[in-house]
């Protein structure tokens, strides 16, 4: 196992999303993501960055889980190779995405704000603030 099983697991994913298709990938994400919060509670955080300035969005998944255990809960879930499977048949990606997997080295998180977590328990969709 290459990582200490005692420090969390920090995963990014960059998703290059296939023009015009960015709303469609988003709708298929925030039932998985409603999924995820409720079924995973190793999962520490799991956000979704979305840009949109380029002909190709990309789509950023920032994740932590508490161990090795709760990555693997995650990536072998149902719903998650359904998510999979639904974003292949429908091409919605441009590519593979791109995964960095980790452990925290330095920095902090600071909560001072959870807009975006009332806007998604309150209907879903991206919040611009």
């Amino acid at each position: 196992m290459p990582f200490p099983t005692s420090d969390p697991i920090e995963i990014i994913v960059v998703c290059a999303i296939a023009p015009g298709k960015l709303s469609r990938f988003e709708n298929l994400v925030y039932p998985f993501i409603a999924y995820v919060q409720q079924s995973e509670p190793d999962t520490l955080t799991f956000r979704l960055v979305s840009t949109t300035n380029s002909d190709a969005p990309l789509v950023t998944f920032i994740e932590s889980y508490a161990s090795i255990a709760a990555v693997e809960l995650h990536s072998k879930s149902k719903e998650f190779a359904e998510l999979m499977q639904k974003a292949t048949k429908e091409k919605l990606l441009v590519e593979n995405p791109q995964r960095i997997i980790g452990t925290a080295s330095g920095g902090f998180v600071r909560v001072k704000d959870i807009k975006w977590v009332e806007a998604f328990e309150q209907g879903g969709g991206l919040c611009n603030f």
